[in-house]
């Protein structure tokens, strides 16, 4: 949970000596930068960072936060960071830096793997090796899951803001003639990355502002904005224009100096210089505008709050020049520093993960033992081990009766990423609203509600490789982030992990957790059967399917439940459970097909994509329609379909009634089922408003598009 602000954080830092940049016309700024107290766990989590995407032998490959003359940029610029979130914040900026310069995704050449280069042959990012994409992608999801895990309010921030930099930077993508410099900054501010900046900044302080607090600030902020749009400008013009020139000329330069250039036709350094004094007119703009704020509002327990978030963006403006102003990244005639930094680290005996994969921390904290002994008892040197710096065996090793057994975490990530994704919790709420009636011991309901989680996020992967799915809940499926076998891998061993668990309740409880397992997979067998061959199943056929794969967990929970009931054990609970089901599952056909926000989180028509038999498919098919039958079998050779293939067969179940048919269905089920629970709760003498409320929340009548 965030802090109000108020924390002594000057304690986690020290001031630069003033004797390094007092003087110096390079640093431009009147606030005084600090340097984190931490800056080596921070210099090693930066390093780490490059190991785990590009490799050890690769390590520097793009020039990021490091800099042995002024320091890392996250110790300059986040010197208030709390130390024990310091090593993932820097981290996550060497990811940031990583964005600016590397398209992961670009075809391979390998005339572009270069260390100083920041653009391919064809004139845009570099493309990199393919193995690096999935250690990308495994990155990426690891600081998401620490994220989320350290803090779940700020860290989501931290990851809303840079998938949203990441989108301003792809709008921007074509060259503009800008008029002036109100126009160049407006479009700026679209693909900078302030909304992940100041993200990582509350996350790494324990910091939040109130929503009020943040709205009056913001025109105080805005002159702020342009500082670090102009300020970025002037450091990183040399090294942006030797990447315009190695492209060829192709690379759209987004810049203000060759702007001030054309504008007022001046020469380079004229137009460093007046950029300069722009920069510091704006910096007085924003002193002028911060005096006046607090002057005017005086806000009770609030005020030093925001006079803390002024001085933690202050820190990072002043850090940020003082970096800029002699780093590797945007000074051309200095090299890489990273391999240079790894083996004087190595030297010291401090150890390095070979990738993102090998343990849940960021940086080790283990320092490896120099000294080894030989079976004589004498000292050894690496090279006489044959081992070189990274493979000190221990003798012993090989003849250890029993090693410590692995650890579980890389089994879990995919599972772990699938639940930090946003989720409407109803598997919570429905094992809650049961239990109203069946008031189970509370240390039987906490396993139960861990079992039914761990299948239903088995059962969420399993269903995104099989159906082709590439996004769920809005971010990219799970297997497309750690790839198809170990998300494989990961749902069995959570189906495996269930079964451990609910051994702990009794037998019988394990028989109903094997009956209604085997029910779901027979269920979505049938489905997978008739999409490989393009059989479209009858009404009948699809709601016994309905009835086997997604009432199958409704009634292993209540199953579950009820078998350890103190309360109305013999309640018959299986006539609501199925129509409960058949609803979630034809309302699921049906939002896919119809909901603006289904589209957001899945994709336009997902399940076209998949070639599921949905309801309204089926009643479509079922009038016979010659389209549709050649768009199916299409969508069979090419396993998706195009956007406009999809408009069509969307547009052939609007004719033929099909959807208007299955939304008149899902209305029919919902009276059925509120009269089914009112019964209910008539037999129990107990209302069940949890029960009601998940009604409500589904009801199509509460959802528009």
């Amino acid at each position: 949970m965030a802090s109000n602000g108020l924390q002594d954080y000057a304690d986690f830092s020290l001031p630069i000596p003033p004797n390094r940049y007092i003087d110096d016309p390079e640093y431009f700024c009147r606030f005084h930068p600090r340097v984190h107290k931490e800056t080596q766990a921070s210099d090693d989590a930066t390093v780490q960072c490059q190991i785990d995407v590009f490799g050890r032998a690769n390590v520097g490959f793009v020039k990021g936060c490091l800099s042995l003359r002024s320091g890392g940029w996250t110790s300059l610029t986040y010197p208030y960071c709390l130390p024990e979130r310091l090593a993932l914040v820097s981290y996550i900026n060497e990811v940031a830096f990583f964005q600016n310069d590397v398209d992961f995704w670009l075809p391979f050449d390998p005339d572009t793997k270069c260390c100083d280069s920041s653009v391919s042959v064809g004139g845009k990012k570099k493309a990199v090796d393919p193995g690096w994409q999935n250690r990308h992608t495994q990155v990426f999801a690891k600081i998401a899951i620490q994220l989320v895990d350290t803090d779940s309010q700020l860290g989501n921030l931290v990851i809303q803001g840079l998938q949203t930099w990441k989108r301003g930077e792809a709008m921007m993508e074509e060259e503009i003639r800008y008029q002036n410099l109100t126009q160049y900054l407006s479009d700026r501010l679209v693909d900078n990355a302030f909304e992940f900046l100041f993200a990582v900044a509350r996350f790494g302080s324990n910091f939040s502002l109130t929503k009020e607090e943040e709205k009056l600030i913001e025109p105080v902020l805005k002159p702020y904005y342009e500082i670090m749009i102009l300020t970025n400008d002037y450091f990183s013009w040399e090294t942006e224009y030797t990447t315009f020139l190695r492209s060829n000329e192709k690379v759209v330069v987004r810049n203000a100096v060759p702007l001030f250039m054309e504008w007022y036709s001046m020469s380079c350094q004229e137009a460093k210089v007046a950029l300069k004094e722009k920069i510091k007119s704006l910096e007085d703009d924003y002193c002028s505008l911060k005096a006046e704020f607090f002057s005017q509002y005086q806000i009770p327990g609030s005020s030093p709050a925001i006079m803390r978030w002024f001085e933690i963006l202050e820190g990072v403006l002043a850090g940020n020049i003082f970096w800029s102003k002699t780093c590797p990244r945007y000074n051309t005639a200095f090299g890489s520093e990273y391999k240079q930094y790894l083996a004087q680290r190595i030297n010291e005996g401090a150890y390095f993960f070979n990738s993102s994969t090998e343990s849940s921390a960021i940086i080790s904290n283990d320092i490896l033992k120099i000294s080894k002994l030989n079976l004589s008892g004498q000292g050894v040197t690496d090279s006489e081990c044959g081992m070189g710096s990274m493979g000190r065996i221990k003798p012993s090793l090989f003849t250890c009766e029993r090693l410590p057994p692995l650890d579980q975490s890389v089994i879990e990530y995919p599972s772990r990423y699938i639940a930090s994704l946003p989720s409407k919790e109803i598997w919570h709420t429905f094992i809650d609203a049961l239990n109203t009636w069946y008031q189970v011991p509370q240390h039987h309901l906490t396993i139960i509600r861990t079992v039914i989680t761990q299948l239903h996020s088995s059962s969420l992967m399993l269903d995104d490789i099989q159906d082709h799915s590439p996004l769920r809940r809005g971010h990219p499926a799970a297997h497309r982030v750690y790839g198809m076998g170990q998300t494989v891998n990961s749902a069995y061993f959570q189906c495996a992990d269930a079964l451990r668990q609910i051994q702990k309740i009794s037998s019988d409880s394990v028989l109903v957790f094997t009956e209604e397992l085997m029910a779901l997979q027979i269920g979505q067998g049938a489905d997978m059967y008739w999409t490989y061959h393009s059989i479209t199943p009858t009404e009948e056929e699809y709601l016994q399917t309905v009835d086997s794969k997604t009432t199958a967990l409704f009634r292993m929970a209540s199953r579950l439940l009820q078998g350890q009931a103190t309360m109305n054990r013999c309640m018959d609970m299986e006539e609501f459970l199925t129509l409960f089901g058949r609803y979630i599952q034809i309302r699921n056909d049906y939002q896919n097909l119809e909901s603006s926000e289904n589209t957001k989180n899945q994709g336009f028509c997902s399940d076209f994509d998949g070639g599921k038999y949905s309801l309204p498919l089926i009643h479509a098919s079922k009038l016979g329609s010659p389209e549709i039958n050649a768009i199916l079998q299409q969508r069979k050779r090419t396993e998706s379909l195009t956007t406009d293939l999809k408009v069509v067969l969307l547009s052939e179940l609007k004719a033929k009634g099909s959807l208007a048919y299955t939304l008149q269905v899902l209305q029919n089920l919902e009276r059925a089922i509120k009269e089914e629970l009112q019964s209910l709760e008539s037999e129990a003498e107990i209302k069940n408003w949890l029960l009601w409320r998940i009604l409500q929340q589904m009801s199509l009548d509460n959802h528009h598009g």
